[in-house]
């Protein structure tokens, strides 16, 4: 396949009962199994249940939780974690994806899909299995990628600010091991000497 699935709105419905999409709202198998990991991720990311799945927190609280019951429903996750190429087409995807802010245009909704597709990718490179398929070069390029995004989305707070933010970024330090926010912190001081 040379390009993402789109899930159309007759067959996969925002009125439809969550145990329903599970069933209904998935990538025909003959597809996924030809479609280029490039598009696998377009297609997670445009996933019309996406936000939904994480933040079915009364169920699962937390993002990761979220995640992970939104992995058992939707076989295109369950696929990208099989990829020996995930992490790498995905790097290439958040190193392609600039921070936009749209405070002062009207249009909220533009925003918050741009937004959250953003929080979408971070949050699929902050998985056990994404990051065990990437060397060592490939995790320092990534940090040093996450830092400085984090460093703009500072500046740009009315639209990146906020728990969603520091819950994905909580994830992405679980990956790494470490304190990213730290990392930047030590890192901008010794550039100013």
């Amino acid at each position: 396949m040379t390009e993402p699935y789109k899930f159309t709105s007759g067959s996969c419905s925002s009125k439809m009962r969550p145990s329903d999409r599970a069933e209904t709202c998935q990538i025909p198998a003959d597809i996924l199994k030809e479609m280029s990991t490039k598009d696998l991720i377009e297609t997670i990311i445009n996933y019309p249940f996406f936000l939904s799945g994480l933040l079915s927190s009364s169920i699962y609280p937390g993002i990761q939780r979220g995640f992970v019951h939104l992995t058992r429903q939707f076989n295109g996750l369950q696929e990208l974690l099989k990829r020996g190429d995930a992490g790498t087409e995905l790097i290439k995807r958040y190193r392609s994806t600039d921070l936009v802010c749209f405070a002062d245009n009207p249009s909220a909704g533009v925003e918050n899909d741009y937004i959250f597709k953003f929080y979408y990718l971070e949050i699929l490179l902050a998985q056990d299995k994404i990051m065990a398929g990437l060397n060592e070069a490939q995790k320092a390029e990534l940090k040093k990628e996450i830092l400085r995004k984090y460093g703009i989305k500072q500046t740009m707070k009315e639209c990146y600010g906020g728990g969603l933010d520091r819950e994905v970024m909580d994830l992405l330090e679980k990956a790494f091991q470490d304190t990213l926010k730290t990392a930047e912190t030590n890192n901008t001081d010794s550039n100013s000497k």
